[in-house]
This record gives structure tokens, sequence and C-alpha cells, in this order.
């Protein structure tokens, strides 16, 4: 290794360690989707030091200077969550079973040695609760949706580094509905568009044996309103620090540390328009971690040493953001373990790729005022993309030769 790449390498180091000392103790989960491609997904989100990922755009911007000519991946991701809480009170189990679809759409292009462009549409945020209105107090209801557009640019300065940055426009939709300890219910409605950025870096440091890479998420205060009134989202930090390595020809192995600020999201007030009391949720979330693996194998390989078929699993660990002493029936989350797996088939320009996830959240005990529960849940996370690759188009550039 170089002494300029022993540099940025140590520097990408210290950089993951300020960080996870500067946010420690931390509980990461959430609202937060960050799986947003069948090869995301299938790597439960193991993707930032991924230098081929098509969907680099959330992932990280700086592999998109890794990545040859044009590729557009176009796909959707389907979630079905299943969740219960028994009331202490009653010890009645009350179900929560929804399904929502989102779009998955990234187009890349290398415009030259050193630069390269793309832009996506995906959805960072999302969430969607719908338990009976009777027999709980405080959120029986939740519908979150975020879906960003984010383009970005990215400069590869040497052949072993490159820098990326984007910017991502987020509107945003959200509908909350509680219940009383009377019976009654309310439902709040609110948009609003918010605006934050991205930027991320990738190392070469030994070709084939380690990429670095490190990717950032600014936090995002989304202003929602309606004209019933206004309330105010705040949408956390996100730092990933990933590596990946290719020990093998066709095998590459891909790990991720994910770390969201969700410190801010301490409530959620709404201020009415009119002389209406002002409804408050209280969450006081945490900080959180979450830690992802996967591995994928390419087999079957043509002409070029290109593999017409790719398998693909993954595993991890989120901690939950979510505070014991304040569990809001429609934002209820816990710990979670992440299993997954998928695979892709390529014939010529073209790739069909397909990923699932599934996301257990083990029983645990939470408190909304004063009310007593028991949580768990079960969300599978399937996802679907047409993938089209046409490495020659536009500029061709050498890249650094070593074997996969």
């Amino acid at each position: 290794m170089s002494l300029a790449r022993a540099v940025a390498v140590a520097v990408a180091a210290a950089v993951a360690g300020t960080v996870m000392l500067a946010v420690a103790p931390a509980n990461a989960a959430g609202l937060e989707r960050a799986e947003q491609s069948p090869e995301g997904v299938a790597a439960a989100g193991a993707q930032t030091a991924d230098a081929e990922a098509p969907a680099a755009a959330y992932y990280n911007p700086a592999a998109l200077a890794f990545q040859r000519g044009f590729t557009l991946q176009g796909g959707a991701v389907v979630t079905l969550a299943h969740a219960t809480v028994t009331p202490a009170s009653s010890g009645l189990p009350l179900a929560s079973d929804t399904t929502f679809a989102t779009p998955s759409l990234y187009v890349t292009q290398r415009v030259a040695a050193r630069f390269a462009v793309g832009v996506g549409l995906f959805d960072p945020f999302g969430a969607s609760t719908q338990y009976p209105r009777a027999g709980l107090v405080g959120g029986v209801g939740l519908e979150l949706r975020a879906l960003a557009v984010n383009p970005s640019v990215a400069i590869r300065p040497v052949p072993w580094l490159a820098v990326g940055f984007g910017i991502a426009v987020m509107p945003v939709t959200f509908e909350y509905v509680t219940a009383a300890a009377d019976g009654s219910n309310a439902l709040l409605s609110l948009r609003g568009t918010g605006i934050g950025g991205n930027a991320g870096v990738l190392v070469r440091a030994l070709p084939r044996w380690l990429d670095v890479g490190v990717s950032y998420r600014s936090a995002i205060d989304v202003e929602l309103s309606s004209s019933a009134g206004k309330a105010t989202l705040p949408l956390p930090h996100t730092f990933s620090f990933g590596a990946a390595s290719h020990p093998l020809p066709g095998l590459a192995i891909t790990t991720d540390v994910r770390l969201t600020l969700w410190q801010e999201l301490t409530s959620i007030r709404f201020v009415p328009n009119g002389p209406m009391p002002t409804d408050l949720v209280t969450l006081n979330w945490q900080n959180s971690i979450g830690v992802r693996a996967g591995a994928a194998y390419g087999l079957l390989a043509d002409d070029r040493g290109q593999p017409r078929l790719v398998v693909r699993i993954g595993g991890g660990w989120d901690q939950a953001p979510t505070s014991p002493a304040a569990v809001d029936p429609a934002f209820a989350d816990g710990d979670r373990i992440l299993v997954s797996a998928g695979a892709g088939a390529r014939l010529g320009w073209v790739s069909l790729d397909a990923g699932y996830l599934v996301a257990v959240v083990r029983p645990y005990l939470g408190a909304s005022g004063s009310q007593v529960a028991r949580y768990q849940s079960l969300t599978h996370t399937v996802a679907v993309a047409l993938t089209f690759r046409l490495p020659e188009l536009g500029y061709r550039v050498d890249e650094i030769a070593f074997k996969r």
C-alpha cells in the first residue's frame, strides 16, 4: 500500500472512530429504510464500499466514479409489516398488518476519466402502522412517505480515490391517527418538502483485497402543514462506514456500520391554526447503530469473465432508537435481527435482480403515559429491478487491473 493510500485509509478510520465515540452510547432502525435496491436488500444494506452498486446515489455517491459507461436500474421495494401490541391492562394482543410499495430508480453515467454523474429516486424514510382504534391510548395509525430525488456528482482525482456529493429534495406526507381513553380519535394529515445533502469517499486501499467507504446524509427538518395547522419533522444525520473485499474470483464480501442520529426526534408538536389544543407526540428517541454484512458470488462467467448469475446473502443487527419509557404504539420499534438473500441473472447488457430481507423484532415492554404494553414485529422486504448496463457508452476509461 502506498503512503498516500495508507493516509487516506487512516483518515477514514479516524473519522469513523471519532463519530462512533461522539454518539456512544447509541441504541438503528426507526423510520429509516437502509435497503434501497435488490442488491442492497439481499446484502442487508451493506453497500457503502461496493464500487459497483447501481444504487450508489443512495449508498455512496463516490462509487459512481468507479463505474463504467451508463447504468439504468428501475424497480420497486415492497414492504409487508406485521406488528402486535399487547396492553398489560387487557392482555389481549392487537395486530397491525400493512403493505406498501415504493419505486426505486437509479441512472449513472461516466462522463470523463475523472468524473461521473448520477441520480436516484428512492424512499429513505417510511412507515405504515394501522392498529384497531379500540383498546389503545396514543397513536394507533401512522403513514409516512419521504420520496427523495437525489442527483449526485463524483470526482476521481487519482485512480484509487473518489469523492462524491449530492443534493436530496424530499417531498414528505405524514398521517397520524390518535385514540383517547374515552374512545374518541383524531386524524392528523400533513405535507411538506425538505432539502438535504449527501457526500461520500471511496478508497481502493488494496486492489482486490480492500475497498473502504464512508458516506454521510445530512439531517432534514421538514416543515409540514395542512389547512388545520403545521408541524416540524426532524429527520436525522446518517453516517455509514463500509469495507469490501474480493478474496476469490467472483466473490465479493461487504460490511457496514451505520450510525443514525435520532436524538433530535424528541417529540412532534402540531401547532393548530385555530383555538385547538396543541397535539404533542413524545418520543425521546436515541442515537442508533446498525451492523450489516453481505456476500455475492458470480457464476457462469461469459467470454469477458462477467458472471451470468449472481447469488447473494446477508445479515445484520440494528438497535432500536425508541425509549422504553415513551413508546407510542404507532412509532413502536425494537432491536432488529436481519437475514437476507437474493439473486441476479444477466443476459447481455440486461439483468434482472431480486432481493428478500426479513427483520425480526423480539418482544419487549414499553410505556406510553400510564399504558404499559408488550410489542413485537416481523417485517418482510422484497425488491425487484431491471438493470441496463452499457459499459462502453460515453467515455471509455482504463481501470486498475485486478481479478475479482
